[in-house]
């Protein structure tokens, strides 16, 4: 099966774009490089970069600071570039140096530590490459370091463009658009990049980006030019000359678009999309897919304006002829098409890859309203709430506008069989399954989970606006959950097993509360809706199988991995990767950490922060759920960080936890707690009982947790409490106690993430 969009003449009569070419029914912009650069100006200039033979400069020291970092060129031989919008804007060192990389977070040493064994970087290099926007050039004068016609190697011109293939790589990385945007605004702004060429660990790339809340970067480049990084943070107490780095990127906050779908591989589009602009500027860019063809751009209520979408980039580049001012809103009607849709054994598909609807970085909180035109033999389901539905000229018309701001926007069109539940207590669920996933039975589990847990959920953490749901299978491994729009792998469908398939569709259900209905604020608050929703998937689990051991015995599971990739790293005298690494964690050859730290870990952060919060006389969870509930319904609909959650938390356990969550977010250790207990009797037929706990981790670092424990004394008769162990050895005495204690319980309903060994049996 395939899907092609109807063709419109009008936009194929417009499609002229070609490689770097500006289109444009008003003039051409004016090529005197003394005024805004275009677009096809820099382009061209940046990927033809020669060499300036009369700006060649020998150094025999020159140290270069930047945040965190020393560039220390000992001797050789700078040949700086061919200016760009009158600028020199890019130097090829060839010679000794050596460069030295040292953060100030502990957790960004961590890092270090992982891909270097040292929490410091240090290297050596014959050669290196940086592009800047700041005052390289003034510091070189600074040291008596002049600018002089040389001799310049022809080979110099080869290694200028080996690295160049890396900025403008947009699979490898996103650098490039920055430096494209620094050039075409034509003024400093602080931006630095130095690619340089180690002895010992191949390509490294030290990034200090104005455009990035994480300003800092230090990270590799691999073989298949894409990016590990190994470092990342944002500028602290920045002096009066870095000021001007706190660059902010504009905002889109709505979108208005129509497509129309047929049955090719392709789609048609206008979209109108609203800017928020966040400084001065003479160019904004807008991403859609590198394949994506734009046809027209206008100005709403202007006209059309200057734009030009550079072959194989992902980059729409649109000329602001009235020069764009902070705080000023922009609309722009584009119209364009392509091929986002792919079939996988069968089945129709959404190209996850594909940028399909107009983006900044593809985390926009925006406001939608999609219409579409498809098949009308197909299902068609988007996220939003569907306010028509309706036969047009032989196609299938659907419209969708949104409940709320959201950061993803999808939709989903197949050859679907349906399975439509209807509940008073419930929206309206409609799960859709391939009719090429042939165990068509299976949908009534998924769909029995899915009520199933949302019932749940929404009398735990509060109701949700929702009338109508869709939940349709995806042919992939994993799922997502969008505002109103859930997807699910084929092998939930295809393959039920328990509990796997529980847990896996509560998560994505538990989604539309953390994540969708409360969106994290950056990558560091990630955990919350992954940590968030895992754990709910262990409370659904624990509710249908009325038993706690259920998920207790998964958690356990969980802890011995754990557990098991702790010693493995100490070894090598390494760590556990951080929570606060958040997407960090998530990059190819990370995956299988992102899975443990901010899944499996994080879940275990909320299960300790419950069992901290449990009344244990009763074992009522009452006040850890009112203040999930609580915390939802002050949030719904905003963005969410650690820090906002912990003060939340703390006003339910009235407790400062910055202890806390520096240990258990932050923080990488897992505690290990060697205990033994021995009791006496004492007078009046009274006994006396001490616990010794010794407390382990590594590097001996002092961990504070309080630990709950149980005395059992027979008959169904104990004692429960809590106690702080954060001592080296802890000693703890319970004296007259009216029986005999006969069992001690250690860390009671496994409570606390920690390995634990009882060294002296019993009593």
């Amino acid at each position: 099966m395939s899907v092609r969009v109807a063709s419109l003449s009008r936009f194929c009569c417009l499609y002229m774009l070609c490689s770097l070419q500006l289109m444009s029914t008003k003039s051409a912009l004016a090529t005197d490089l003394s005024s805004p650069a275009t677009i096809n100006q820099v382009y061209n200039r940046l990927i033809n970069l020669q060499p300036d033979k009369s700006k060649n400069a020998y150094v025999d020291y020159f140290e270069l600071k930047r945040p965190s970092t020393v560039l220390t060129f000992k001797d050789g031989y700078f040949y700086f570039c061919q200016p760009i919008h009158n600028k020199l804007s890019a130097a090829l060192f060839i010679g000794n140096g050596n460069v030295t990389f040292s953060p100030k977070a502990e957790l960004e040493k961590n890092q270090l530590r992982h891909e270097f064994d040292s929490t410091i970087f240090y290297d050596t290099f014959n050669i290196a490459f940086v592009i800047f926007a700041d005052e390289l050039l003034e510091e070189l004068r600074d040291q008596g370091i002049h600018l002089e016609k040389n001799f310049t190697p022809n080979y110099v011109n080869r290694y200028i463009h080996d690295f160049l293939e890396y900025i403008l790589d947009e699979e490898g990385q996103y650098l490039g658009v920055d430096i494209i945007k620094t050039l075409l605004e034509g003024h400093n702004n602080g931006l630095f990049c130095a690619q340089i060429n180690t002895h010992n660990f191949g390509r490294v790339v030290y990034e200090l980006n104005p455009f990035e809340k994480e300003q800092v970067k230090l990270f590799r480049i691999k073989n298949n030019n894409t990016k590990q990084i190994i470092s990342e943070s944002s500028l602290e107490n920045s002096s009066e000359k870095l000021l001007r780095l706190q660059t902010s990127k504009n905002e889109i906050h709505q979108i208005k678009l129509t497509a129309k779908i047929d049955w090719d591989n392709e789609f048609i589009a206008s979209s109108t999309v609203g800017m928020k602009i966040k400084h001065p500027q003479h160019w904004i860019y807008i991403k859609l897919d590198k394949s994506f063809k734009v046809f027209h751009v206008e100005r709403k209520g202007y006209g059309p304006v200057n734009f030009i979408k550079p072959e194989g980039t992902p980059y729409l580049w649109i000329h602001c002829d009235d020069y764009a001012k902070p705080g000023e809103l922009l609309e722009y009607d584009i119209e364009y098409s392509g091929s986002p849709l792919i079939e996988i054994a069968g089945r129709l598909v959404l190209n996850p890859e594909s940028i399909w609807y107009p983006q900044l970085d593809g985390n926009d909180n925006v406001r939608y309203d999609l219409t579409f035109f498809s098949p009308r033999d197909l299902r068609l389901s988007s996220i939003g709430t569907k306010v028509e539905d309706a036969l047009v000229n032989g196609m299938h018309k659907t419209r969708w506008v949104s409940e709320q701001p959201s950061n993803k926007i999808y939709f989903s069109l197949g050859d679907f069989r349906e399975l439509h539940i209807q509940d008073e207590r419930l929206p309206d669920f409609h799960i859709w399954q391939y009719h090429a996933t042939h165990s068509g039975k299976k949908i009534q589990n998924v769909g029995k989970d899915v009520a199933q847990s949302y019932l749940l959920f929404q009398t735990i953490f509060g109701k949700l606006s929702y009338d109508k749901l869709w939940v349709t299978e995806i042919p992939f491994l994993h799922g997502e959950t969008y505002d109103g729009h859930i997807n699910l792998t084929t092998k939930v469908f295809d393959d039920y097993k328990h509990p796997w398939n529980e847990i896996f569709i509560a998560h994505e259900i538990a989604h539309l509360w953390w994540g969708v209905g409360l969106k994290y604020k950056t990558y560091h608050d990630r955990w919350l809706a992954e940590s968030f929703a895992e754990y709910s998937a262990l409370m659904y689990l624990e509710t249908i199988e009325k038993d706690p051991e259920a998920t207790d015995q998964i958690l356990i599971s969980w802890k011995d991995q754990l557990i098991k990739e702790e010693q493995r790293l100490i070894k090598s005298n390494k760590t556990l990767k951080s929570l606060w690494l958040g997407n960090r964690l998530a990059e190819v050859h990370n995956r299988e950490d992102f899975e443990l730290i901010v899944y499996k870990k994080g879940a275990w952060v909320l299960h300790m922060l419950r069992n901290m919060m449990k009344d244990l006389e009763n074992l009522d969870d009452s006040r850890f759920q009112n203040m999930l509930k609580a915390y939802y319904k002050t949030y719904q609909g905003k963005e969410v960080s650690t820090l906002n959650f912990q003060e939340f938390v703390e006003t339910y356990t009235k407790q400062d936890l910055d202890w806390f969550f520096d240990q258990w977010v932050v923080g990488t250790d897992i505690p290990k707690y060697q205990y033994y207990y021995t009791y006496r009797k004492g007078l009046e037929n009274t006994y006396d009982l001490k616990i010794v706990v010794v407390q382990k981790t590594q590097g001996n670092k002092a961990f504070k947790m309080m630990v709950p424990m149980q005395i059992s004394f027979g008959n169904n008769q104990f004692l429960r409490f809590r106690s702080w162990i954060k001592d080296p050895e802890t000693v703890i005495e319970i004296n007259n106690l009216p029986l005999r204690p006969k069992h001690l319980t250690f860390n009671y309903l496994n409570s606390v993430l920690c390995d634990q060994e009882e060294i002296q049996k019993g009593f």
